[in-house]
């Protein structure tokens, strides 16, 4: 994701070597938390999707590309549907 490489720009280490020797609780909890904002958001663009009717071939592609840009969609839903009360139809 994107916000995983402007991490690792500024994590300060210098080579791959570093990343493979100390970290690993730190890296993997972070790739867990991506995985869950990857699920949620497609998970959501889904049944958002499917209560509108649309086809299945938009609802895969929607819900990839909520996947790519979770933090972004999470982010929108929470403010277009829950703050300002847009419900899925």
């Amino acid at each position: 994701m994107i916000l995983d490489a402007i991490l690792a720009m500024f994590s300060g280490s210098k080579n791959d070597d570093e990343d493979q020797e100390g970290g690993g609780v730190g890296k993997t909890l972070w790739r867990i938390m991506s995985i869950i904002v990857v699920i949620a958001a497609a998970y959501l663009s889904w049944r958002c999707n499917t209560e509108a009717g649309t086809a299945t071939t938009m609802k895969v592609l929607f819900a990839i590309l909520s996947g790519v840009f979770g933090h972004m969609y999470l982010a929108f839903y929470v403010i277009y549907r829950l703050v300002l009360g847009n419900k899925c139809v």
